[in-house]
Order: structure tokens, then C-alpha cells, then sequence
């Protein structure tokens, strides 16, 4: 089976990558469906038109960006997804120092996608843009969406900020 890779960008017209039928109209959905946002953070209520035909058959295994819910049962009806609902961010609910003197500290995180990709990111100042940020590791969350992470860490230096950036 295929994929059928498709962008979003609530901010541009159209909003959406479209395959539209002309000539037979119809389309017959099949493999995976990943479905990428671009553009700036999805809204309840954003509806994305994605194929255009008289006629879609058949089904995706579909690949929706992660924090969002989603309406899907109009796919295979007018070839649209619309966000439903904004889930939480992943946020670092504690942090165990009792590594420190040894070099190691562990960050707890909860609210990830199942098994979704996390980054961490540290900087010694916190104004700094996040391009200036260093990448710790990337790893995933479990299948519950929890992360349990040592990190290695420099206790010398006076304060180190950590941040978790997801995709």
C-alpha cells in the first residue's frame, strides 16, 4: 500500500492540500493518509477539504497531527477533516535531582501523544529564541503519553533551563 502525504496551513486559501477528481469523479482512498499542519497552531472548528470527487471509496489508515482531536466521519463523504478539539501540551511535572552531585537529573512529563516524538531542549539563559537552544535528546513519549528521562547535566554550571518541544 501507498502514502498520501497532505499539508495543511490554516492561514492560506485554500487551506489545504486537495486531490481533486475531474474526469471519472471518483476516488478511491487506500494505504495511509498523513496529514502534516504547516502553518500556524490548529483551531476547533478548522475544516480542511482534502479530496474533491462525486464518488470516495474505500479507507485511509489516517495520520493526523498530534494535540489536536479530530472529526473525520465526513472523509469518506465530502473529503473533509475538521479539528475538534486543542488537547493539553505536554508540560515537566517534576524533576528528581537526587543525581545532581553524580552528573544526572530525571525529567517526568505527562500529556504526550502515545508514543509520540519529544525533543528536549536546554539553554543556560531563558530569554534566548528557541532557535538558540541546544537539543538534549529526542525521544519518545509511552504508550501512555508519560516520560521518564535522565539527562546528563554539568552541576557546575550556576542554572540550566529545560523545555520540551513536540511535533
Amino acid at each position: 500500500r501507498s502514502t498520501a502525504w497532505m499539508k495543511l496551513n490554516r492561514a492560506s486559501s485554500p487551506n489545504s492540500d486537495r486531490l481533486v477528481s475531474s474526469t471519472a469523479s471518483i476516488i478511491n482512498y487506500g494505504g495511509t493518509l498523513v496529514v502534516t499542519n504547516i502553518g500556524a497552531s490548529l483551531q476547533a472548528g478548522d475544516t480542511f477539504t482534502l479530496f474533491s470527487a462525486a464518488t470516495l471509496n474505500s479507507s485511509f489508515t489516517l495520520v493526523l497531527p498530534n494535540y489536536y482531536t479530530w472529526n473525520t466521519s465526513q472523509l469518506a463523504v465530502s473529503g473533509q477533516v475538521s479539528v475538534t478539539a486543542i488537547l493539553p501540551l505536554p508540560s515537566i511535572t517534576t524533576v528528581d535531582f537526587s543525581g545532581l552531585a553524580g552528573g544526572s537529573i530525571t525529567l517526568n512529563a505527562i500529556n504526550g501523544a502515545f508514543n509520540g516524538p519529544v525533543s528536549v531542549l536546554t539553554s543556560t539563559n531563558l530569554v534566548l529564541p528557541l532557535s538558540s537552544w541546544t537539543t538534549v535528546t529526542t525521544t519518545m513519549f509511552d504508550g501512555s503519553g508519560n516520560l521518564s528521562l535522565p539527562i546528563t547535566v554539568d552541576p557546575t554550571l550556576p542554572q540550566s533551563f529545560y523545555l520540551l518541544q513536540v511535533y
